[in-house]
Order: structure tokens, then C-alpha cells, then sequence
């Protein structure tokens, strides 16, 4: 588990004290399990998963795909089908200015 929570940390792109704080789980655990020095609690696989959509299989096992499907994603996705092309890109702009406008607030 430890190489596949490091590989999770590495393409989110946090630290271990970042991805710490977002899971609510102190930075010494994920350094230790990342050495397989320790697991994971049930609870915090659980915290893990919930906060970066990660499949729990994919954890604890390796199999499957790293991160699951977002239910509201695929509807979004079925709104973007549906779209002539015109709103297809307007909708990628106002995407690309909201993740912009997030990035600034959170000083990336």
C-alpha cells in the first residue's frame, strides 16, 4: 500500500504534510506507510478514498484504476454530449476560468 499511496501523493502533486491535512491523518503516518513501516487504518483508507475519489481496490490492492469515477462527472459529461459545439467550448472556458480563479485563492 505504501508505493501506491506514495504514487497517489506524487500525481495530486502534495507533499505528504499537504496531503496530510487534507485527509485529516497526521504527515508521520504517511511518511510510515510509505515505508511500509505501517497500513493504513480502515478509517483512514476510508478518508483517503473520500477525498480524492480514489477506488479503494486500486489502494489496498492495485487493481483497477486509480481514482473512481465521480457520479456528478459523468453528468456532466452527459450534459456536455448534448451540446452543439458552440456551447461545448464556451463550457471549456468558463471550466478553465473557474480552475484559474481557484488555483489563485489557494496561491498556486
Amino acid at each position: 500500500m505504501g508505493e501506491r499511496l506514495y504514487r497517489l501523493r506524487e500525481e495530486l502533486g502534495l507533499s505528504q504534510r499537504a496531503f496530510a491535512r487534507k485527509v485529516g491523518i497526521s504527515q508521520a503516518t504517511v511518511s510510515a506507510v510509505e515505508l511500509g513501516k505501517r497500513e493504513l487504518s480502515t478509517g483512514q483508507i476510508k478518508m483517503v478514498c473520500g477525498a480524492f475519489m480514489v477506488n479503494e481496490a486500486w489502494l489496498l490492492h492495485g487493481e483497477g484504476e486509480m481514482f473512481q469515477p465521480a457520479k456528478d462527472a459523468n453528468e456532466f459529461l452527459e450534459a456536455l454530449n448534448q451540446m452543439d459545439a458552440g456551447m461545448r467550448q464556451l463550457t471549456l472556458k468558463i471550466a478553465r476560468l473557474i480552475l484559474q480563479e481557484q488555483e489563485r485563492r489557494e496561491g498556486k
